[in-house]
C-alpha cells in the first residue's frame, strides 16, 4: 500500500484521499452556503461597478454633445446630438435607478424619450 513518507503514523495515501472526501461531503452544505454568499458579493459589487461606469458614461456622452452643440460643430437637429443625448441619459437613468434616486430617474427616463422623439422627427423629415 502507498504510504506517505513524511507522515508519522504512515497514513495511507487512499485512507487520506478518503478521509479529505469524507469531510468535504460532511462540511457540502456549509461550503455550498459561503460559496453563496461569497459569489452574491462579488455580483453585487459588479452590478455597482456596471452601474458606475453608465452613469460616469452618460454625464461624459451628454457634456460631449453639450460641447458640440455650443461650439456649433454639430446641429441641434442631427442624428449625432439626439443620439448623444439619448445615449447619455439611458447612462444616467441606469445610475439614477440603481440608487433608487427617482427625481433623478425621471428627469433622465424623460430626457432620452424626447430625445428619441427627436430622432423620429428627423428620420420623418428626411424621408419627405
Amino acid at each position: 500500500m502507498l504510504r506517505w513518507r513524511d507522515h508519522p503514523h504512515g497514513i495511507s495515501v487512499l485512507q487520506r484521499i478518503s478521509k479529505f472526501l469524507r469531510c468535504l461531503l460532511k462540511n457540502k452544505i456549509v461550503y455550498t452556503v459561503s460559496v453563496k454568499k461569497h459569489s452574491q458579493k462579488i455580483a453585487d459589487s459588479e452590478r455597482k461597478i456596471f452601474d458606475s461606469i453608465c452613469g460616469w458614461g452618460g454625464a461624459l456622452v451628454i457634456l460631449v454633445a453639450y460641447f458640440l452643440i455650443s461650439f456649433s460643430i454639430i446641429p441641434a437637429q442631427s442624428y449625432w446630438y439626439q443620439g448623444l443625448n439619448a445615449i447619455g441619459s439611458l447612462g444616467l437613468t441606469i445610475e439614477a435607478l440603481s440608487k433608487r434616486d427617482q427625481p433623478l430617474t425621471w428627469l433622465n427616463g424623460i430626457w432620452v424619450l424626447i430625445a428619441v422623439v427627436a430622432i423620429a422627427q428627423i428620420v420623418l423629415v428626411h424621408v419627405k
